[in-house]
């Protein structure tokens, strides 16, 4: 399982679950909680999400919390014309190889500015949406 316990996380926008619903919600961070390996119906790990509801998934289920953002903003940057194709390349390159929870790797000034662009960006996406 590439999952631990105390790791955030987020629904996969591909999955079923992604619905928006309290108990399943859309763009929003959870903390593992616990990850029973004996579970019977497939679904290991209980995450509490951020408006303190729980529930339990696979790990299919489950992508860290950076991925969609990451993608998301790959995305809406690729036909920028101000931004460096090698700034771009070197974002891209970065998504592609990060399959596994960045705190194990990265010490926390390194994972600052990540966690700013990612904040920044939601915000400023969430914003533009409700103007």
């Amino acid at each position: 399982m590439k999952f631990k316990v105390g790791q955030k996380v987020r629904i996969r926008k591909d999955c079923v679950l992604y619905k928006g619903t309290s108990g399943n919600p859309k763009n929003t961070n959870g903390i593992i909680i616990t990850i029973n390996k004996d579970d019977i119906f497939g679904l290991p790990i209980r995450v509490m999400w951020e408006n303190n509801v729980e529930n339990i998934y696979s790990e299919e289920d489950l992508e860290y919390w950076y991925k969609q953002p990451l993608r998301d903003l790959l995305e809406e940057i690729k036909d920028c014309d101000t931004l460096p194709e090698s700034t771009y390349r070197n974002i891209e390159n970065i998504s592609n190889c990060l399959d596994s929870d960045l705190s194990g790797y990265l010490n926390k000034e390194e994972l600052k500015p990540l966690r700013d662009l990612w904040e920044k960006w939601n915000k400023s996406k969430y914003n533009s949406k409700n103007k």
